[in-house]
């Protein structure tokens, strides 16, 4: 019984562990961005935040609810986590953390260019598919880690219902999607360019991914078979 509770007691502190990293975050590019704009006064950056920390939340409410089992494996980065995929990770979060917020608040400070305000609605309707596309794959996948690599000691198995049925990796489709969302709704353009610099990251995890996959995990080869497409259905 002990060890029984100390057990659960781990998880429900891995559990809070990997929320409060994720929150950390996102406080973090907010303070980035309202820095850089030299004021607290950007109603696009507002509307940026204040969506993405309420998503964050109801995507951390539906995981305890369904999926407890994956925000506790969130928490650490495992042992055997590939070494490109913590290069590529860095980076990816460097440019959502630092870079984007940097190039916005200083867009605002400097009245760079900027798309029109009607593009928030785009911008939310893209964070908002993101959203779902995401929570749903972590929702159904109770070995959707935050790093990639064979997790023989949680014995990996394909998952082929939800998301799945249609793409092999609809959580890096997420990452993609969401790397736009920041600049379309705080609008400035040279945001675009570390957007677009993301997305190639997460290409090429996808690719490395899925490779790994058919090489070291039984019956990736059948499902890849199954479902043709990585990332985008009739095109990759």
């Amino acid at each position: 019984m002990m060890l029984k509770a100390k057990q659960v007691k781990q998880k429900i502190n891995n559990q809070k562990k990997a929320i409060l990293k994720n929150m950390i975050l996102y406080f973090i590019s907010a303070i980035v961005f309202f820095l850089c704009s030299g004021s607290i006064l950007v109603i696009r950056g507002w509307v940026y935040y204040l969506l993405v920390i309420s998503g964050a939340v109801i995507n951390n409410y539906l995981l305890l609810k369904y999926n407890p089992e994956v925000l506790s494996s969130r928490a650490e980065e495992g042992s055997n986590t590939k070494k490109w995929d913590k290069i590529i990770l860095g980076f990816y979060t460097l440019i959502h953390i630092f870079i984007i917020p940097v190039i916005s608040g200083l867009g605002f400070r400097f009245d760079w260019l900027q798309l029109s305000a009607q593009y928030i609605f785009l911008g939310v309707l893209l964070y908002l598919v993101s959203l779902i596309i995401i929570t749903w794959a972590m929702v159904i996948n109770k070995h959707f880690e935050g790093t990639v690599r064979i997790q023989t000691d949680r014995n990996q198995a394909i998952i082929e219902k939800g998301p799945y049925k249609y793409i092999r990796h609809p959580g890096n489709l997420g990452m993609i999607l969401t790397s736009f969302v920041q600049p379309v709704i705080i609008g400035y353009v040279y945001t675009f360019i570390p957007g677009i610099l993301a997305v190639i990251f997460v290409v090429i995890r996808t690719k490395l991914e899925d490779d790994m996959l058919q090489r070291d995990l039984d019956g990736y080869i059948d499902y890849a078979e199954k479902v043709k497409y990585r990332l985008i259905i009739k095109l990759w």
